[in-house]
């Protein structure tokens, strides 16, 4: 409306019209004020549902878990061994310490721990694998520290493992396959020459027949190595693993039975001038 046209109103229809213009203001108010709670009732209802399918699902989830740790199938059913050689099932089941019944949260994830217990009751075994199949069944994979010679000791056969680790248990026979270390007392020369001896590479390694201290004023380290061919070796504690790798170009060139001395350079000479030398020396 026009300022002209408002001012030619009557003082009624000023009124009138002042009137007209709060109501549609307080109408549109209302309907202003009327939507936001239906906005809001909405969206409440909506984070409320989400939040219970969050809950439920929790709820299943943990439901699933309690079933499945009172049911068989969270225990151990049955076990397999496999890969051991040298060392008994019982003696594996013993070490490992796992059996059937034992929960599978027991195993799971705990593989570092069960093979460093097993290791520690029984030092031949060098690894366990578990592995599980038909969902509570265990495969234990073994690997075992072969024997690499005996410690001969107070009447007894020690083995000693490849590891360098020597079995405190003693055999009356040992097996031939492997050198006997004898006359060795003090423990830092047994540790020290078995650590040379693994140091052989594996093929000269398997022509030594034994392995004994032979101690004389001028060399306290002094071995000798009786070997498979015939031959004798004279050496060291210290150095007899590097020289020993010359042993097959050396024993190449030999006709005879030798002794082959490698205290201190390389030379040889046949074994039966060393025993008339012997012989000459004790008159």
């Amino acid at each position: 409306m026009a300022k002209k046209d408002y001012d030619e109103l009557s003082p009624w229809e000023k009124a009138q019209q002042q009137t007209n213009r709060k109501n549609k203001l307080l109408t549109k108010k209302r309907r202003t004020g009327t939507r936001k709670p239906k906005t809001y009732f909405k969206k409440f209802q909506f984070d409320n549902l989400h939040h219970m399918k969050w809950i439920l699902s929790f709820l299943s989830i943990i439901l699933v878990i309690l079933i499945y740790l009172v049911s068989p199938l969270s225990k151990v059913n049955e076990i397999k061994i496999t890969g051991n050689y040298l060392i008994s099932n019982s003696q594996l089941n013993k070490a490992i310490g796992i059996k059937t019944g034992d929960s599978l949260l027991t195993v799971w994830g705990h593989q570092s721990k069960i093979e460093q217990t097993a290791h520690d009751k029984n030092p031949r075994i060098r690894s366990v694998q578990i592995h599980t199949y038909h969902l509570n069944n265990l495969n234990l994979k073994v690997k075992e520290y072969p024997t690499i010679g005996y410690l001969y000791k107070d009447g007894g056969y020690q083995q000693i493992l490849s590891n360098g680790v020597i079995i405190s248990d003693k055999v009356l026979n040992p097996n031939e396959n492997y050198p006997v270390i004898k006359n060795f007392k003090d423990s830092k020369q047994v540790k020290a020459i078995i650590k040379q001896y693994k140091n052989i590479s594996p093929s000269i390694r398997s022509n030594i027949l034994s392995i004994s201290l032979s101690k004389i004023p001028t060399n306290s380290d002094r071995i000798i190595l009786m070997m498979g061919d015939g031959n004798i070796v004279y050496g060291t504690i210290g150095t007899i693993s590097k020289k020993m790798q010359y042993y097959p170009s050396i024993t190449s060139k030999l006709k005879v039975d030798s002794v082959i001395d490698m205290q201190v350079g390389a030379y040889s000479y046949p074994i039966k001038n060393n025993y008339q030398n012997t012989a000459a020396n004790s008159k």
